[in-house]
């Protein structure tokens, strides 16, 4: 699935939507945050939006408009570290091919030990 919500308040209730819809199903998710300023002003809300999933991979946040200070404010770096805090298994997927690719790993890794398992 695909969604294009960047706003926490969006963000959670998708998710938590999702997790509902298929309880027995692992919850992956790539997220890139939109501009840095923007990422900062709602950090608060980010440390939550993300309580139903299994799997998270933040790729590099997108500079659009941003100022060289926003850019420093406010890194990926940063945005990981602190979503840590509530999401320990948090992965930093640095571009949008590798996130993919580490949620694509992931997923074929998640398939095969439940075949194996099954």
């Amino acid at each position: 699935m695909s969604d294009y919500g960047h706003h926490p308040g969006e963000i959670e209730p998708t998710l938590t939507a999702i997790k509902e819809k298929y309880p027995n199903k692992k919850l992956m998710v790539g997220f890139q945050a939109h501009q840095h300023s923007r990422t900062r002003e709602l950090i608060d809300g980010f440390t939550t939006s993300f309580d139903a999933v299994d799997t998270l991979v933040i790729s590099d946040i997108y500079r659009s408009r941003d100022k060289d200070e926003d850019v420093q404010a406010m890194t990926t770096e940063a945005f990981v570290n602190r979503l840590r805090a509530n999401y320990p298994s948090i992965i930093h997927g640095h571009s949008l091919d590798t996130t993919g690719t580490i949620l694509q790993e992931l997923d074929e890794f998640q398939n095969l030990n439940t075949s194996i398992l099954s």
